[in-house]
C-alpha cells in the first residue's frame, strides 16, 4: 500500500511539474533611446500664472477672457520692452523683447525664442494714456514639431 500511495504522490508531482508554464529567455533591451510621451506631449496648453517677480511698473497680462483676468488668471505676462512670459504644459518661458516692441494702439506683436514662435493680435477696446484694454488671440507654435496651441486673450496694457 505504501509503495502505491509513494508512485501515486510521485505521478502527481511530474503531472503538476509538467503544467508549469515555461518562461522565455530574456533578450538584451535595444540600444535605441525612445523619447517619452511626457517629453513631447501630444498637445499644448497654455496655463495660468502669477505675475513674475520681475515685473514691476508697465506691463501687459492678459487672460483667455474677462472673467479670468478679474480672477487673475493670466496666461501672458510681458514687463513692456524687456521679457514676456507664457506658460505652456508646466514650463515657464521666456520671451525676450525689445523696446518698441509693443504698439499700444493696436496688438499685433510677434516675439521668438529658440523652441517656440508667440504671435498675438487683437483690438484696443478702450483705454485712457495709462491704461488700454485689449481683446484678441494668441498663437504658440513649436517651431521643432510644428504643433500650436491658440486661445483668445482679454488684458491690459499700462503703467
Amino acid at each position: 500500500m505504501m509503495k502505491k500511495l509513494g508512485l501515486i504522490m510521485v505521478i502527481c508531482g511530474l503531472m503538476m511539474m509538467s503544467c508549469k508554464k515555461e518562461e522565455p529567455a530574456k533578450t538584451a533591451e535595444p540600444s535605441h533611446t525612445v523619447e517619452s510621451k511626457a517629453a513631447t506631449p501630444e498637445r499644448l496648453t497654455f496655463e495660468s500664472f502669477a505675475i513674475p517677480d520681475t515685473v514691476v511698473g508697465c506691463s501687459c497680462y492678459f487672460a483667455t477672457d474677462e472673467e479670468s483676468f478679474n480672477k487673475q488668471q493670466y496666461i501672458y505676462v510681458n514687463d513692456y520692452g524687456n521679457m514676456a512670459y507664457v506658460k505652456i504644459n508646466g514650463q515657464m518661458l521666456n520671451f525676450k523683447m525689445e523696446e518698441g516692441d509693443l504698439d499700444p494702439s493696436e496688438l499685433n506683436q510677434t516675439l521668438e525664442n529658440d523652441q517656440y514662435k508667440l504671435e498675438l493680435k487683437g483690438k484696443r477696446e478702450n483705454g485712457a494714456e495709462q491704461l488700454i484694454t485689449f481683446h484678441g488671440t494668441m498663437v504658440l507654435t513649436d517651431k521643432k514639431t510644428g504643433k500650436t496651441v491658440q486661445s483668445s486673450i482679454f488684458g491690459e496694457c499700462g503703467c
